[in-house]
C-alpha cells in the first residue's frame, strides 16, 4: 500500500507479512521524504515482485516514479 502521510506530508509505503503464528505485521517505509508529494499514488507490482508507485509531487506539479 502506498500512502500520504498527512501529519508529514510525504509518501509512505506499507507491506504486509503473516508471522509463523499467523499474525498480519505490517511494516512502512518512506518512499520520498520531499515536502508535499505523494498526495495522489498508484502502486503495482511487475511479474517479478518489483515495486512502482507513480505518485505527485505537489511543491512541482510533477508526476514522480519510484521503484525498488
Amino acid at each position: 500500500v502506498s500512502y500520504y502521510h498527512e501529519q508529514d506530508k510525504i509518501l509512505k509505503y506499507a507491506r504486509g507479512s503473516t508471522s509463523s503464528a499467523g499474525d498480519l505485521i505490517w511494516s512502512t517505509e518512506v518512499v520520498d521524504d520531499s515536502f508535499e508529494v505523494g498526495a495522489y499514488s498508484a502502486i503495482d507490482l511487475d511479474h517479478t515482485g518489483s515495486v512502482y508507485i507513480a505518485y505527485s509531487d505537489g511543491q512541482n506539479g510533477n508526476l514522480k516514479l519510484a521503484h525498488n
